[in-house]
């Protein structure tokens, strides 16, 4: 059944509501003002459509991390603290730690290090810097891209950043220079909200899909794609008893 009303959805339709969503609206991650245009927008649509529809807000506890490393220019980029990591502040100067191994922190004392990825776990590389006495760590990707990661079961007692690989060249160029980097994350209450189109009182078929995207991209694939096919549907199916 769901290829066959897919088949007879119109593409062209499906496109140009994922255009909307990923290129004229762009990134909309929950609570996020790009978020309440994608669900002022998916509300005109679902009415136009024929659907009673209503925007209802919700609030819930989000996930947020605002650290950051400011250079001597004064200029500063965003980091991500790896799951371990102690919050606060640290300004010293800037070391190359290598990988992260005992041998090679030598200078580490009262510095902040800068360590590649790679060769050692996360926690480990934290863990040999501040046992060296580093008052923090910056771990840079090897490749261009942010990313993620977690000291395991160790909880480090300083700073543990994690920096996109596109930094890196910037950051070597400044081994020897005070830098200052601020680790500050944690959870707090944002609010979103769901779009909900009916059709006649009774839903008999209802058809979903999450519209936000991840804070650092536009979410063409998850779930744009699948939020212009929803739509498509709902005009397709459009009838008593379809909730979308």
């Amino acid at each position: 059944e769901f290829r066959r009303v897919l088949f007879r959805s119109d593409v062209e339709r499906v496109l140009a509501h994922l255009r909307m969503l990923s290129v004229d609206i762009g990134i909309r991650d929950s609570g996020s003002e790009n978020e309440r245009r994608a669900a002022r927008y998916l509300a005109d649509v679902l009415t136009a459509q024929g659907y009673t529809t209503a925007i209802e807000p919700f609030t819930y506890p989000a996930k947020y991390d605002d650290s950051v490393v400011r250079l001597p220019s004064g200029t500063s980029f965003k980091v991500a603290m790896l799951d371990g990591s102690s919050q606060g502040d640290a300004s010293a100067v800037l070391v190359d730690g290598g990988t992260g191994q005992p041998e090679q922190l030598a200078n580490a004392r009262g510095a902040i290090v800068l360590v590649r990825r790679g060769g050692l776990p996360f926690g480990q590389k934290v863990a040999n810097a501040q046992q060296a006495g580093a008052v923090g760590v910056l771990v840079v990707n090897m490749e261009p891209g942010p990313f993620r990661g977690t000291l395991g079961q160790q909880r480090a007692s300083i700073p543990a950043l994690a920096v996109d690989g596109n930094r890196s060249d910037t950051l070597r160029a400044l081994l020897g220079q005070q830098v200052q980097l601020t680790a500050v994350g944690g959870t707090r209450n944002v609010t979103s909200q769901n779009v909900v189109g009916r059709r006649g009182d009774t839903c008999r078929v209802i058809i979903g899909a999450h519209y936000d995207s991840v804070p650092a991209g536009p979410g063409a694939n998850d779930n744009g794609t699948g939020t212009a096919a929803m739509l498509e549907m709902a005009r397709v199916r459009g009838a008593d008893g379809v909730c979308a």
